[in-house]
């Protein structure tokens, strides 16, 4: 019995190691709002804050724009992250919103409101449905600037109406080998 203990924790403990090794760390903190906005900012210009409501209710963010931002960068939902330069990334999210007209733009940006105002990898416009749906981008960090911490950034600013956002994700893009074929994705 012993023998069969040990061997089986063994196993436990090899299975362990395997499913830690392919699975990657969530960089995003509360990615899943469970906490409300706690580390995310929800930033509305000066001039579009009175057009602007937003809510958290089980999981799910919902932004109201009822009058059009002056521009795109007006309405924005940022989180600071950590990346390294050259490494591929994953970026995850459902959304739906209440038309299917407009355009949600992802980018990843710098922090800092002076410049250098360029994406690190990712800035990309993103048709959301009116249905919810999942959206994967995958992207590489480049042209990190010291002291100018990464932010992820929902640029919300070119539409009215209202969209909902949950469960994001961003994690270091692992590469799965196919186990049939010997090929990797």
């Amino acid at each position: 019995m012993k023998f069969f203990l040990s061997h089986l924790s063994c196993g436990l403990l090899v299975l362990g190691l395997l499913s830690t090794a392919v699975s990657a760390d969530e960089i995003l903190k509360n990615e899943d709002f469970k906490k409300g906005l706690s580390h995310w900012v929800f930033y509305a210009h000066p001039k579009s804050k009175a057009a602007v409501k937003k809510h958290v209710d089980k999981g799910v963010l919902t932004v109201e724009i009822l009058e059009k931002p002056r521009g795109a960068t007006d309405v924005q939902l940022i989180q600071m992250v950590t990346l390294k330069e050259g490494q591929k990334y994953d970026f995850s999210f459902d959304a739906k919103q209440d038309t299917d007209q407009k355009k949600l733009l992802i980018q990843t940006s710098c922090l800092q409101e002076g410049k250098p105002y360029k994406p690190y990898g990712l800035n990309k416009p993103v048709k959301i449905s009116n249905k919810w749906k999942s959206y994967k981008l995958t992207f590489t960090a480049k042209g990190l600037v010291e002291g100018n911490l990464p932010t992820m950034r929902l640029f919300l600013g070119t539409m009215v109406g209202s969209i909902q956002l949950r469960n994001f994700s961003l994690v270091e893009h692992v590469v799965e080998e196919d186990k049939h074929a010997g090929h990797k994705h």
